[in-house]
């Protein structure tokens, strides 16, 4: 059988550096999601990597699939006492009908609004026990997350705490309410 793959991902991180000292940035990211997973077309994106520290924020909330996200950060550059970063990600879903997925790339099924058989006008109960929720009650937002990140290089290694605050958001908080 033949299968139709049309999957999509782009990040993007732009930033200016102020006397050396402190850099303001922001990045964009989007993986595409899947509209109609029971069409035998393939639109979710599927990552390489399961961590996604590099691009994406500090929590393993999250894999690059169905996803945009939006970030605002600051660094603050302390010379030999390290880095300090703070950044806020706005994350929300490519598209309704898909799931929201794990960092290890599984489908969260139930745990956010979605409607794996497409569901146009009304709710439908699936193969498998779950239920594709009709268009009307699908939602976008997962969550925001905040964190702050210091770094610092000890006799040629590094050193990194971090903590994030996760928000759930309409998506998640639909179901979980």
């Amino acid at each position: 059988e033949k299968e139709h793959n049309a999957a999509i991902a782009f990040a993007g991180d732009i930033g200016w550096t102020f006397f050396d000292t402190v850099r303001i940035g922001g990045k964009y990211l989007v993986a595409s999601g899947d509209p109609n997973r029971t069409d035998g077309r393939f639109a979710t994106f599927t990552n390489l990597f399961a961590a996604n520290h590099y691009i994406m924020g500090l929590a393993d909330l999250q894999s690059w699939q169905n996803m945009v996200g939006r970030s605002g950060n600051v660094t603050i550059y302390l010379g030999k006492y390290g880095r300090l970063r703070l950044a806020y990600w706005d994350v929300n879903k490519h598209k309704l009908q898909d799931s929201w997925y794990a960092i290890s790339g599984a489908a969260r099924a139930g745990a956010t609004t979605e409607s794996a058989s497409n569901a146009r006008f009304g709710d439908a109960a699936n193969a498998d026990g779950t239920t594709s929720l009709g268009a009307s009650r699908l939602r976008r937002n997962l969550y925001q997350e905040y964190d702050i990140e210091w770094q610092i290089n000890v006799d040629g290694f590094f050193v990194e705490l971090g903590y994030s605050l996760i928000h759930a958001q309409d998506a998640v908080g639909a179901i979980n309410d």
